[in-house]
């Protein structure tokens, strides 16, 4: 089977993202290019954001993500609706997140795999098929939080050491939490 693949990554992944390209250009697949476009710095977010967009509207079957673990464009990704996102740095991840998950997103970190093993992984995770059934069932379950949580804003602000070190104002209150260092240094800067 053929497939429309967005593909996208951050400066990291960047080289990676251009063997992939040529890779399934070369199986048959048409490749939308997400960026980013050259190894200068890019913010992961952006290309993730793109590919999860991609997928979402169905304007392409899958998508790839890849930046240093995989992971941070997961986590954009996996904000969309409908969007599954998996980390996959070997073939039991790879199979699993397709077979038990429906994967429509797959995330890459150039720091957990070679780009021969990039192509190994995503060859098998295209042509694996979702089992449904009892798994199909946890896909709706998923659904259901999606629904659920949609227009949920979170009540509280978290501040961290960071934000107290950036000298970010901050208005203590109901809604704002402290972490535990940021307590320490919002009292020490408070004197």
């Amino acid at each position: 089977m053929r497939y429309r693949i967005a593909i996208g990554s951050d400066h990291g992944g960047f080289p990676l993202k251009e063997v992939l390209i040529r890779y399934l250009q070369s199986l048959g697949h048409e490749i939308k290019d997400c960026g980013c476009y050259s190894p200068a710095p890019y913010d992961f977010p952006i290309s993730a954001r793109a590919v999860a967009h991609a997928v979402m509207t169905k304007s392409v079957d899958r998508g790839i993500v890849i930046d240093g673990a995989g992971s941070p464009s997961a986590i954009v990704a996996n904000k969309f609706p409908g969007i599954r996102a998996s980390v996959v740095h070997d073939e039991f991840t790879a199979k699993i997140s397709r077979e038990h998950s429906d994967s429509n997103v797959l995330a890459f970190g150039v720091k957990c795999v070679s780009e021969d093993l990039a192509k190994t992984l995503v060859e098998l995770w295209l042509r694996i098929d979702f089992l449904g059934g009892k798994y199909q069932k946890r896909i709706d379950m998923i659904t259901e939080v999606e629904k659920e949580t949609k227009d949920v804003q979170p009540k509280k602000r978290f501040v961290t050491a960071r934000d107290i070190e950036a000298n970010q104002k901050i208005e203590l209150g109901p809604d704002v939490l402290l972490t535990p260092l940021a307590q320490e240094l919002f009292k020490s800067k408070s004197k």
